[in-house]
């Protein structure tokens, strides 16, 4: 009972400081702006390579990644500082604009490293099924099952434990190193208020996908920016706080 009493206040908790400061939308709405932007000119870039040789190409697609990430890791160095302020006292603009300057090179790493992780298990998932299918002869419904049921444990087995990675380095000021071992052992001794945290908010993001984007697309993405995404950075980063 007192877990599940936790649980539900961690949730209400969070939202009664959403509610006080809803400034928290700012880093995603803006980093939304900003990233429509430059897809349009990465389109417009990608249009005028078309010709051009294959490792201009190649240098044009790393650079244009590298830029994507870089946004990235400003924007969300800048919310998870905000949230931090929000739950010690009241996030404003100049907070957002602190914690982005100081940790968006470490942040950048930490999100580069979660992306290899999440890569690798991608290709275990993807190659280590079609070797079985292969070589067992399985169905190809039985090889999807398999394939799924492999990701979800690399999932929700491996990548699950860098969760907090980003908010150990931001919020306690850490070294990578530290921040992913912190995160480590967070998630090792909360596994399933952790994973039910994640579930949660997969389901939450799946249905109104799916509903949203039927209608339109863009209302999707602005929901996510304004509500979904800085009330899940203020639930993980009450949650480092409390621990």
């Amino acid at each position: 009972m007192g877990e599940k009493n936790t649980f539900v206040r961690l949730f209400s908790d969070s939202l009664a400081y959403f509610s006080q400061n809803t400034i928290l939308a700012f880093p995603p709405l803006i980093l939304l702006a900003v990233i429509f932007l430059f897809s349009k000119l990465s389109t417009a870039v990608n249009s005028q390579l078309v010709n051009t040789n294959s490792f201009v190409i190649i240098l044009w697609f790393i650079i244009s990644a590298l830029i994507y990430l870089a946004l990235t890791s400003f924007f969300l160095s800048g919310l998870i500082g905000m949230s931090k302020e929000a739950i010690r006292k009241k996030a404003k603009i100049k907070d957002f604009f602190f914690y982005s300057k100081k940790f968006w090179l470490k942040n950048l790493l930490v999100i580069i490293i979660i992306l290899a992780v999440y890569a690798l298990i991608n290709l275990i998932s993807i190659y280590g099924v079609r070797f079985i299918g292969q070589s067992l002869g399985l169905e190809i419904n039985i090889a999807t099952l398999i394939f799924f049921l492999v990701y979800f444990i690399g999932l929700s087995g491996i990548l699950i434990f860098l969760t907090f990675s980003s908010f150990y380095l931001i919020i306690n000021n850490l070294k990578i190193k530290e921040s992913i071992k912190n995160s480590i052992n967070l998630v090792k001794k909360n596994y399933t208020f952790v994973l039910s945290i994640l579930i949660i908010f997969f389901i939450i993001n799946q249905l109104l996908e799916i509903y949203l984007v039927f209608w339109n697309g863009l209302l999707f993405e602005l929901l996510s920016a304004i509500f979904i995404i800085p009330y899940l950075s203020l639930i993980l980063t009450r949650f480092v706080l409390q621990k």
